[in-house]
């Protein structure tokens, strides 16, 4: 019979908050309620006070001279005792001394554990956890500014004045229902209470229009290659991402199906595609490459129309999203290269200036301000629920309960919520050593 083993809020954790790999430094992050003596020792930090200390780590033999940064509860970010190790960044190193930590009977962070033991812990609202995922994802300046409000509680204040005044109108339908057999008690007039619902149905469309979800990939920038075959789209297409990736090769025809990689410019990050090359197709599987060029430029941000000739890119027109590229510029006459927009796939020449081109081309600033999905579902969901209608001889107690229903969504948005397996959900969707 195989054991589950049982997952304890309170258990001693550890993560790697750094990506993974080689660098100057890394972090390991360390919480738990009460933290193991011997991973004091080992760090150092026993009876030790909240400070920034060096310690040098001793692994088999091999020292570390490293800063450790000592949190104790309830002074931290998850309320629990929290250390911080930063060694180098060396991945040998960094598996070393995580098999340490779980010599100690330290356990592996499950994604987004720190953040919801700070949230179990009152550290922080469910507002503001989600606030941290989406801004980790963020992937543009422009994209963190349009979730500022979202981080610093605007739309909680919006949501809880239209959680008010709703609740104000179940305690008026509650109320006559229950006293609707006293003589003395006034009916409550059901248009009346459709008004009231009305205004906040629109206060909650409302905010419909002023935020959208974020949502990954349809906030990343598109470009597109295309144009002949043999004009050097694929080895553009390598320059740009810094790898070779697309094949090359001088027989026409070679790219058959698009070919995606994620660049980031300046802070940026925009998913690059090669296609096949446009032209009369020579068979039923190059005729599928083309094809799928065309859904390609239909729907991109940006489609790069490459040339290697100047006749041909003089003659060309511009259509919306487009941008003319003259490739080769290594075996062009330089005195006739004024005026285009010249690159060399080969040599790199032109390549800084091309990807700056793509920034600001595609930069197109937020109209509205960033929710995360789950915040904007529940919004859309209580919206729906109050715009449906209500009839019959049991209308309030129908709208008593769609009201209840909307209360319990908006709760959950602004932090109401003991659910585990919503709080799993949740933070399921963080990144490990968040």
């Amino acid at each position: 019979m195989e054991v589950v083993a049982v997952v304890n809020d309170s258990d001693p954790i550890y993560a790697l908050s750094t990506p993974y790999g080689r660098s100057a430094l890394c972090i390991i992050r360390v919480t738990g309620a009460s933290l193991p003596k011997g991973f004091l020792e080992y760090v150092g930090l026993v009876d030790e006070k909240k400070g920034v200390f060096v310690r040098s780590l001793v692994n088999e033999g091999f020292k570390d001279s490293c800063v450790v940064l000592n949190f104790p509860a309830p002074d931290s970010f998850t309320g629990e005792h929290i250390v911080e190790i930063q060694p180098h960044g060396n991945p040998v190193l960094v598996k070393k001394i995580m098999d340490v930590l779980e010599s100690f009977g330290l356990r592996k962070a499950e994604a987004g554990e720190f953040a919801k033991r700070s949230y179990l812990n009152n550290k922080i609202s469910i507002q503001e956890a989600e606030s941290i995922m989406v801004t980790v994802e963020a992937e543009s300046f422009e994209q963190l500014n349009a979730l500022n409000d979202f981080k610093e509680g605007g739309l909680a204040g919006r949501v809880n004045k239209i959680a008010e005044d709703l609740r104000s109108v179940l305690i008026e339908i509650e109320s006559q229902l229950d006293f609707s057999d006293e003589g003395d008690v006034n009916l409550v007039e059901t248009d009346s209470i459709e008004k009231q619902i009305h205004v906040s149905e629109e206060n909650l469309m409302q905010l419909l229009v002023d935020y959208a979800p974020y949502e990954k990939e349809e906030t990343r920038g598109r470009v597109v290659l295309a144009g002949k075959p043999n004009v050097g789209k694929s080895s553009l297409f390598n320059a740009l991402v810094g790898a070779d990736v697309a094949i090359v090769s001088d027989e026409a025809g070679t790219t058959r199906d698009v070919v995606r990689k994620n660049i980031v410019i300046e802070g940026v990050e925009y998913q690059i595609e090669d296609t096949a090359g446009i032209r009369e197709a020579k068979g039923v599987i190059e005729e599928k490459g083309i094809a799928k060029t065309s859904e390609a430029i239909a729907s991109s941000d940006l489609t790069l129309r490459v040339f290697d000739n100047i006749s041909e890119i003089s003659g060309a027109k511009t259509n919306k999203n487009e941008l003319l590229v003259l490739n080769k510029s290594d075996l062009l006459d330089k005195a006739k290269l004024d005026g285009f927009l010249s690159v060399s796939a080969i040599t790199g020449d032109g390549i800084s200036s091309l990807k700056e081109k793509i920034r600001k081309l595609i930069d197109v600033p937020y109209e509205r301000k960033l929710v995360s999905e789950r915040v904007f579902d529940k919004l859309e969901e209580s919206a729906q629920v109050l715009s449906s209608k209500a009839s019959g001889s049991d209308v309030l107690e129908l709208r008593a309960q769609q009201l209840r229903d909307v209360l319990n969504n908006l709760n959950e948005i602004t932090g109401g919520i003991d659910n585990e397996e919503i709080l799993g959900e949740i933070f399921s969707k963080f990144c490990i050593g968040k």
